[in-house]
């Protein structure tokens, strides 16, 4: 990943990736880790105002998801609920 995000459509885009990659069966979390250290390099400034605190927090806690999995259910809820819900731009 090179570009840099400036829009939410972009964003729930890279999301959809890091959760599909954590739904399957055995998500290999390194890639997923990568993949948010990625997105995280890779939000502009324009992005911030589309990227709610919980995403956020959702693209920083990969090694938090991988060791407890309440946490990590409750944040793919919520990460699903904002994937689910209209882009705003």
């Amino acid at each position: 990943m090179s570009e840099v995000l400036h829009d939410e459509a972009e964003l729930k885009r890279h999301l959809a990736l890091i959760l599909g990659e954590e739904d399957c069966g055995s998500p290999g979390w390194g890639r997923v880790e990568q993949m948010c250290l990625d997105l995280s390099k890779e939000l502009s400034v324009d992005a911030c105002g589309a990227c709610p605190h919980h995403i956020y927090h959702f693209i920083a806690d990969c090694d938090i998801r991988q060791r407890n999995k309440e946490y990590a259910e409750t944040q793919r809820a919520d990460v699903r609920t904002y994937l689910e819900a209209r882009v705003s731009d």
